[in-house]
């Protein structure tokens, strides 16, 4: 897929994985809109540590399970919705340094 100006809603997004995706797909040129999970101190997560790549993201925080939240994740035009299931996939297709497994 042509990630350039892809409109990509990656949820999870705060987390370890989630963050990476969403590091990688902003390097491709997606339009990201990284959906984290709520929390007291109103950070988000992992992203907080991407620098000015932060910049070209969309953050949205709630909870997934509300519908009104998913709405404002969600426009007309998306083009991929990504979460977990679909990082681990990506890492373990990534090309690894010699002597290193899958884990697969």
């Amino acid at each position: 897929m042509n990630w350039q100006h892809a409109k990509v809603v990656v949820t999870g997004a705060g987390g370890f994985i989630g963050s990476h995706l969403v590091e990688r797909r902003v390097e491709l040129g997606a339009e990201v809109t990284a959906f984290v999970r709520y929390n007291s101190r109103n950070d988000a997560g992992l992203l907080e540590f991407l620098g000015d790549k932060r910049k070209a993201i969309r953050t949205v925080s709630g909870e997934i399970r509300e519908l009104e939240t998913v709405r404002r994740v969600t426009w007309i035009g998306l083009e991929s919705a990504e979460h977990f299931e679909d990082a681990v996939r990506e890492l373990q297709s990534a090309p690894r340094p010699k002597g290193e497994s899958s884990g697969s």
